[in-house]
C-alpha cells in the first residue's frame, strides 16, 4: 500500500518505515499492516523495518499468486518465475531454489491462516518451515491473532504479490541462506472478523528472513520486518 493510505503509528520513524518487533515479525501480517500496535499482538522491543540489502549478484524473483487451497496434505505448488543469475555456483543455485521453494510454502499457508476468524494455535504445517525463536514466537503471534477483530480478506492468497532476492552471502552467522522478500498487499483488505467489513487496505511489507538446515530441512528461524512505501527491489 503506499504510504499516504497507511495507519501510521506513533512509533514511526523518519525514514517513511514502520518499526515492527524482531523474530515473528513477518508472522501476523495483520499485525504489521497495523504498525505493530500491541493489540494486534507485536507487543516487546520495537525495529525498524530492514534497510535493503545489495543482492545484485542475484536475481529477484517474482513468485506466482496462487488461489487459496483447501486444507490437505498437499503442499502447494512453487515455481520460480525466473532462474537465478548466471554467475552463482550450481550449489548455491539449489540451494537458492530450495529456499525460495520453503518460502512460498509457508507464504501461502501463513496467508491461508490469516483469512480465518480462528487457527489452531499450533497449525501442523508451522513445524515443517519454521524453528528455533521464529517458531516460538509463531505461536505467540496465532494465539493473540485468534484474539484479535480483525482479519484478512478472503482473497488474500490471489492479491498478494511478492518479490523475493536471495542474498549472496547469509546475513546472520548462524544462518545457511538469506531471502529479502517485499510482499505487496496493498490490494489485500484487512476486514473485521465475523463481518468481513473492510476495515482498511494492506500495506507493502519489506522482510529479511534467515534460514538453517534443520534435520535436513531449510526452516526460517529469524526475521525482520517492516511496512514500506514502495518496494526498493
Amino acid at each position: 500500500m503506499r504510504q499516504e493510505n497507511l495507519v501510521k503509528s506513533a512509533a514511526q520513524s523518519k525514514t517513511g518505515h514502520t518499526p515492527v518487533r524482531r523474530g515473528a515479525s513477518i508472522a501476523l501480517a495483520v499485525a504489521v499492516m497495523f504498525g505493530g500496535l500491541t493489540a494486534c499482538g507485536l507487543d516487546g522491543p520495537a525495529t525498524e523495518a530492514p534497510a535493503p540489502v545489495d543482492g545484485s549478484a542475484t536475481a529477484p524473483q517474482t513468485l506466482p499468486q496462487e488461489s487459496e487451497e483447501p486444507q490437505s496434505n498437499t503442499e502447494p505448488a512453487s515455481k520460480p518465475a525466473t532462474e537465478p543469475a548466471s554467475n552463482e555456483s550450481g550449489d548455491l543455485k539449489g540451494l537458492f531454489t530450495e529456499a525460495l521453494k520453503v518460502y512460498k510454502k509457508f507464504q501461502t499457508r501463513q496467508l491461508e491462516m490469516e483469512t480465518r476468524d480462528k487457527n489452531p494455535e499450533n497449525p501442523d504445517w508451522l513445524e515443517k518451515y519454521t524453528t528455533g525463536g521464529f517458531y516460538d514466537d509463531m505461536l505467540t503471534q496465532i494465539k493473540k491473532n485468534n484474539e484479535h477483530k480483525y482479519r484478512l480478506a478472503d482473497d488474500a492468497v490471489t492479491k498478494t504479490e511478492t518479490r523475493v532476492q536471495p542474498l549472496p552471502k547469509p546475513n546472520h552467522k548462524d544462518a545457511l541462506v538469506t531471502l529479502q522478500t517485499c510482499t505487496d498487499m496493498s490490494k489485500v483488505n484487512v476486514v473485521e472478523k465475523g463481518t468481513g467489513k473492510p476495515i482498511k487496505e494492506g500495506a507493502i511489507v519489506m522482510s529479511i528472513l534467515e534460514m538453517k538446515r534443520v534435520d535436513g530441512s531449510l526452516k526460517i528461524f529469524k526475521s525482520k520486518s517492516g511496512t514500506v512505501p514502495k518496494c526498493p527491489f
